[in-house]
């Protein structure tokens, strides 16, 4: 006889069943706003004890004391259980609801739709409201019951509990939503908690690609500065028609413009972040290295563009500094550089003192970087001089971020030959490149320009424009080169590309100046190597998602390993012949780093490891090739 999915598990013969005990029915009714009549079709009751949990719960769920247990409707008919306690996680305060664990044969994050609205559900003409947490679907079920209006309400156990695994889970499929008004109701603290915010716009860009149309909820916070829900809202006295008002289109960016206007302290950080970036001399930054190169800085004033930006939409105000925690895929697209650069003008960006490096506690996890310059707004004692944040050439403050997209470098011609290993004269064994012409781009020394540009929005004499820059000599700028190896200035490209105009003294943008730079940057390939990043990235998200899922793929050394060297089995001890060969290997390495010797690693591996198939074993004449081969590398090594 098996137990139905939602029976306790056990239940102490000394303690009666309670439906609903007096203080869980005033927390709902008064505190949310709930009609009785929408609980009792629910089926909700107390849990005075862990142990009166439905099996499905683990220990560490069932010891978390007594609570409200409700009964889930998911959308294709089926039944579950979520458990509300009363007291917080004090290891995660923000986890309120507790689903069946799926270690324990529970089905993990699901959906709910109220008895009440179950018939809605194929109705295309009835909005859907998502909601956290089953408390505030009732209370909007209950609001919009007294407005006597049809409403689907659909209640998410938490803002990311929509996903598993990275991906919807099939729920989310139950529900028609093509050509259907969405509205997306999170608490209010979606316009400062960025964890919420980027819950809410990953959820609102599923629900636009299946061609719904998203709006979202505008809640305002509690007197005291706490978030609010909608139970919150409506049981302050406002009704569900109040409710729609709030509902706005969806646009990521007034969750931005609304953050930053609700955060004092993180808008005065990013004022201090900005005045930085723009009045620090890039084209003379050291970093890590010994003297300046204007290349380094204008690659690590990209990569501390990207940050700043980072922070504005999901960084943390903690103590006097603001924290963000990019992945390095995401600053390699957004910089439009190359990780191995991005990584090193991290470094250099911490060596001048503009971040603070913090390293991940875990492997899969990106690195904290810390913005620094908010120190100087924030860290000041009362009483002390602020320091203000920097100028402009022209003696104006910091206008904010640049809306510019970051440039490439050019890319350099690649010739059709092997050629040698920097420092040595070992010839590089890898497949022999393809030749490949050079590719002309404007580049960040010429995006620098067009961003002072953009800002000041006005006619920049070339005296400005070269201290803008960093140029000792103005007349670098637009120099045309005399002779064959000659070089144009700077700012050439841009003017034959009709991107900037000059006209003997200053520079000016002509009308249509984007459209130019634009089709720049299509012709040098900029487009379709972003693209490019993309689709390489977005594999690589995807392959370390199903990480757990890809089976291991033996080696053809041995069946039973992974093709790891430690699950390897040798054939007993070496021969003299064997241990002076790699005596010879270890010597030449010695000399020229470690993975110089380069050779068939596969008849290396048959020689001297176990292999199933026969074929691989290496014959006489590649012997002799080895052999006199390690000899000769055993000479250099001497």
């Amino acid at each position: 006889m098996t137990l139905p999915e939602c029976v306790p598990e056990r239940t102490p013969p000394s303690s009666p069943p309670v439906v609903l005990s007096t203080e869980h029915r005033r927390t709902l009714e008064e505190g949310s706003a709930i009609l009785r009549v929408v609980t009792e079709e629910r089926g909700v009751r107390t849990i005075t004890d862990g142990r009166e949990l439905p099996r499905g719960f683990s220990d560490r769920q069932r010891r978390r004391g007594g609570g409200i247990l409700f009964t889930i409707h998911r959308p294709n008919g089926e039944t579950d259980c979520c458990f509300r306690p009363d007291a917080p996680d004090p290891k995660d305060p923000g986890r309120k609801y507790e689903m069946r664990s799926k270690k324990l044969s529970g089905r993990g994050n699901v959906l709910d739709v109220h008895p009440r609205v179950r018939h809605l559900i194929r109705d295309r003409r009835v909005r859907v409201i998502f909601v956290e947490g089953i408390k505030k679907a009732d209370a909007i079920i209950s609001a919009a019951s007294l407005a006597s209006a049809d409403v689907l309400v659909v209640a998410i156990s938490g803002v990311w509990n929509w996903l598993s695994d990275g991906a919807p889970i099939p729920d989310m499929f139950d529900i028609p939503i093509y050509h259907r008004e969405v509205n997306i109701c999170f608490d209010s603290d979606v316009f400062s908690n960025p964890d919420v915010q980027d819950a809410l716009r990953r959820k609102a860009e599923h629900l636009i690609e299946r061609g719904a149309t998203v709006k979202v909820a505008y809640l305002p916070d509690q007197p005291d500065g706490s978030k609010m829900g909608a139970d919150d809202f409506l049981a302050g006295g406002s009704a569900y028609t109040d409710l729609l008002a709030l509902m706005r289109p969806y646009d990521p960016k007034d969750l931005g413009r609304i953050r930053l206007s609700r955060d004092k302290r993180l808008r005065a950080c990013l004022d201090a972040e900005w005045g930085r970036w723009w009045s620090f001399d890039w084209s003379r930054m050291v970093g890590t290295a010994d003297n300046p190169d204007w290349r380094r800085g204008h690659t690590s004033r990209d990569v501390m563009k990207v940050l700043i930006d980072e922070a504005k939409r999901r960084g943390k105000v903690k103590a006097d500094v603001v924290e963000v925690s990019p992945s390095t895929r995401r600053l390699t697209e957004l910089s439009a550089k190359s990780r191995p650069s991005v990584c090193k003008a991290l470094r250099h960006l911490e060596a001048e003192g503009f971040i603070e490096i913090v390293e991940a506690e875990a492997a899969d996890k990106p690195h904290t970087y810390r913005l620094l310059a908010g120190r100087a707004v924030l860290g000041h004692k009362e009483g002390e001089k602020q320091e203000s944040p920097g100028t402009l050439p022209d003696g104006k403050g910091p206008r904010g971020r640049p809306d510019l997209p970051r440039l490439r470098w050019s890319s350099p011609a690649i010739p059709k030959r092997r050629g040698l290993v920097r420092g040595t004269r070992r010839v590089r064994q890898g497949p022999s490149l393809a030749s490949r012409a050079g590719v002309k781009r404007p580049g960040p020394g010429r995006g620098a320009a067009l961003d002072y540009m953009e800002r000041v929005q006005r006619r920049v004499p070339l005296a400005e424009m070269a201290e803008a820059l960093g140029v000792a000599r103005p007349r670098d700028l637009v120099r045309r080169k005399t002779s064959k190896k000659g070089r144009d200035g700077r700012l050439v490209m841009l003017l034959d590309a009709g991107i900037l105009v000059f006209d003997g003294e200053s520079f000016d943008l002509p009308p249509d100046w984007r459209f130019r730079l634009e089709e720049a940057r299509v012709l040098g390939g900029e487009i379709e190597c972003e693209e490019q990043d993309r689709e390489r990235h977005r594999r690589q998200r995807e392959a370390f998602r199903n990480r757990a899922r890809v089976k291991e793929s033996p080696h053809w050394v041995n069946a039973g390993a992974d093709g790891a060297t430690e699950d390897l089995e040798r054939i007993g001890p070496l021969s003299q012949a064997d241990a002076e060969i790699l005596q010879a290997i270890r010597a030449f390495e010695d000399k020229y780093g470690r993975g110089s010797f380069r050779w068939d690693r596969a008849s290396c591996k048959a020689m001297f490891y176990s292999g199933p198939i026969s074929g691989l074993w290496p014959d006489m004449e590649e012997l002799a090739r080895i052999r006199a081969y390690v000899e000769v590398a055993s000479q250099e090594a001497a």
